[in-house]
């Protein structure tokens, strides 16, 4: 609502931010490994032994790439837009009303 010495404006509206949707990959590449001997003669321990597994240890790396899959933005920001009215001067939405001059002179001077 804005208020001038001889109108009056009412307004409503409304204000929102973008609206956007984004799509990221997060790769997380495992250093694994198989120890594929542990004896060059016998080479059963590591693949059929009672110890034996398909992969035998596995380490984190230190740093995960990030791909950008997709961005899409649905709606630009809008602020400020009335849907009634005004908050402007002398447009839709303000009404004028006699100053205080007009028939109250007599308030002028207090105050």
């Amino acid at each position: 609502m804005t208020i001038a010495p001889a109108q009056i404006c009412f307004g409503t509206g409304y204000s929102f931010e973008a609206i956007s949707l984004k799509i990221q990959l997060v790769y997380n590449f495992m250093n694994c490994y198989k120890k594929m001997t542990d004896n060059i003669a016998d080479w059963d321990t590591t693949f059929t032994g009672k110890d034996a597994k398909w992969i035998d240890a596995c380490t984190t790396p230190s740093s995960s790439p990030t791909i950008k899959m997709k961005e899409i933005t649905f709606t630009d920001s809008i602020t400020e837009s009335s849907t009634l009215g005004d908050t402007n001067m002398n447009k839709k939405g303000c009404f004028k009303y006699g100053g205080w001059t007009a028939w109250a002179p007599y308030l002028v001077g207090v105050g």
